[in-house]
Order: structure tokens, then C-alpha cells, then sequence
């Protein structure tokens, strides 16, 4: 991330490889995130634990792979609730396990 200005929007660059990153800024308070951000991040996280490809996320999901690419790649700014229960539950969470983890504590205000 070096020549990065911002690093909050860390979430941009990261990849599975480096999870331990975005804890650290956090835990800095260098980085905070807003909901779509930490939503994204913590699919990632998920998935890399059970080494899903974004495509194999898509098949046990049953959404299109371009829905969820769109999600994972920030460009679906509101992905709605219903697409990140398909999500989850494709993931093996419940909705409340998903969102039960520390990286949705402290997020920033969405404009």
C-alpha cells in the first residue's frame, strides 16, 4: 500500500493473502470502514477460510457470478440485504453470524 494516501480505502487493494492488514489499521485507528466496505472485507475473510473462488461463492450462493463480482469488486455500492443473506447462507452463516464479528464495530458514517 506504500504511495497510498488513504488507508482506509485499503479494502480496494486487499486480498486474502494480507488479512491481517485491515485488523492492524483498526486496531490504529489509521482505518475506519464504512458497512459496504466491511461487508466486502468480511466475505473475503469467509470465503479465503474455506477457499472459495468467487465463482464457487456464486454457485453455492445461486446468484449470477456477475452479481457477485460486482458485490466483491465495490461496484454495487447497496447490495441489498437479501443478495448479502444469499451470501452468508452460502457461506454456512447465518445473516446475525455474519454480521456478528468485530470488523462491523466502529464504522464510518455512510453520506
Amino acid at each position: 500500500f506504500s504511495g497510498s494516501a488513504d488507508p482506509c480505502r485499503a479494502f480496494l487493494l486487499y486480498r486474502p493473502e494480507r488479512e491481517g492488514f485491515l485488523t492492524k489499521l483498526r486496531e490504529r485507528r489509521d482505518c475506519t470502514m464504512n458497512i459496504n466496505e466491511a461487508t466486502i472485507t468480511r466475505i473475503r475473510t469467509l470465503s479465503k477460510a474455506q477457499r472459495l473462488s468467487m465463482y464457487e461463492l456464486a454457485y453455492k450462493t445461486g446468484m449470477p457470478p456477475s452479481t457477485v463480482k460486482s458485490i466483491m469488486n465495490g461496484k454495487s455500492k447497496n447490495p441489498g440485504i437479501v443478495n448479502i443473506k444469499k451470501m452468508a447462507e452460502g457461506l454456512g452463516l447465518t445473516i446475525r453470524e455474519f454480521y456478528d464479528d468485530d470488523i462491523f464495530d466502529n464504522l464510518e458514517q455512510d453520506e
